[in-house]
């Protein structure tokens, strides 16, 4: 089917490749994805907002199922230096925030401020997206990102039941859930990551699938013969929440 992906913009042919890197990632087809990401998922438009937010998500999914992905946070933290101002919207101006931590620049910082000062001035019709979902979101990640694994748990806990309010779809969103999880084995929460979730997680989910219908896949299969990080031991070990497809 990739072989029809022609005359597609940049952000639909890089997400398309961004799909199929979760699939591979669902299969502990590492490989694959890292190769993926160099060929077709980063360099085609850098400076462009979609791909930067899709090469940042896919590093951090590989990340979290133990992934060594080299120096590559450092060439994605180049071109979001620039996003340091950047608050367009919640669900971008977070995976920038996490990109630029990651790459160890002090335009995390930056942003982070400019978050605070948003969520406290922002329009009355976004303010409660900025103010209560997207600040402490914004506060889990960084800490998540600097290995603050505590300060995560708290903060992102306190912003997954209203995420829908930051944008993106069900599964670019699913990756908050991922890092809420992980945060949670690290932190020593073994009870609730064995169960499948922090006492918050998943709440997103529930919600849109009272609300929409939407379809519930299963757990995914572990990878055979490779390592499992320990978010995914926690998950296929336990009961774990249903994966939501776009």
């Amino acid at each position: 089917m990739k072989d029809s992906w022609t005359e597609l913009n940049s952000f639909m042919l890089t997400h398309n490749f961004w799909h199929l890197g979760l699939y591979h990632i669902s299969l502990g087809a590492y490989d694959k994805v890292l190769a993926l990401y160099d060929q077709h998922v980063w360099g085609v438009w850098k400076e462009y907002s979609q791909d930067q937010i899709g090469a940042v998500s896919l590093l951090m999914r590989l990340e979290l199922v133990g992934v060594d992905v080299d120096d590559r946070w450092s060439e994605v933290g180049h071109y979001l230096k620039a996003r340091a101002n950047d608050l367009v919207q919640p669900f971008l101006t977070m995976q920038y925030l996490y990109g630029l931590a990651r790459a160890g620049l002090p335009e995390a910082d930056e942003l982070m401020r400019h978050v605070r000062e948003h969520a406290a001035q922002a329009p009355s019709f976004v303010r409660e997206a900025w103010a209560d979902v997207a600040l402490p979101a914004c506060e889990e990640l960084l800490a998540h990102a600097r290995g603050d694994a505590e300060a995560c748990v708290r903060k992102l806990g306190a912003a997954m039941p209203p995420l829908l309010e930051i944008g993106g779809s069900h599964a670019q969103r699913d990756l908050f859930d991922q890092v809420l999880l992980d945060a949670t084995i690290r932190s020593g929460r073994l009870v609730a990551a064995h169960a499948g979730a922090a006492p918050t997680m998943g709440a997103e989910r529930r919600a849109a699938q009272q609300g929409a219908g939407e379809r519930v896949s299963g757990p995914r299969p572990a990878a055979r013969g490779r390592p499992r990080s320990r978010a995914r031991q926690a998950r296929d070990g336990g009961a774990r929440l249903g994966h939501f497809e776009q």
